[in-house]
């Protein structure tokens, strides 16, 4: 594959969505394995601002924070996605999602409104909100109720 297929292979993924530098060399390798432009094509594309890991780590978080996932969830996925440490505390800090109110409405989607009194109801709900990637603190606002919140008053 020539440096302006792969280029035009490259804008055409894209061109779907952003992806993170390392999903983009992981899919031009799978395309042309052992080809030596696909560093070259990669810079030019950070240069050209076609490829953000900043921007794509946005608008991950977005994405998924819409989609009810908690931060730790979304942390270790972009993690998973190449992007370093330092990209993801930024894209978080710029984040304004309130995501207590997201595993409130992530409980009370998959499992009503009512805070059940059976221990074990209530385990297993806790469990579900965990793997979703909230915090122990998220979890516990999920079940306060209007009635009960310190803040309320």
């Amino acid at each position: 594959m020539t440096r302006n297929e792969l280029y035009e292979n490259a804008m055409l993924i894209l061109s779907q969505r952003d992806h993170s530098i390392r999903e983009i060399r992981e899919k031009l390798t799978k395309k042309s394995p052992d080809n030596e432009h696909i560093e070259e094509v990669i810079t030019q594309l950070i240069e050209f601002n076609y490829l953000n890991e900043q921007r794509f780590a946005q608008t991950y978080i977005r994405s998924k924070a819409a989609r009810l996932y908690g931060q730790f969830r979304i942390k270790q996925e972009l993690k998973m996605k190449g992007v370093d440490q330092e990209t993801i505390s930024i894209a978080f800090d710029e984040e304004e999602t309130d995501w207590s109110e997201n595993a409130k409405a992530l409980r009370h989607r998959k499992f009503g409104e009512e805070v059940p009194s059976d221990f074990k109801v209530k385990s297993k709900q806790m469990r579900y909100l965990q793997s979703h990637g909230f915090s122990f603190d998220e979890i516990n606002y999920s079940f306060e109720t209007e009635a009960f919140r310190t803040d309320a008053f």
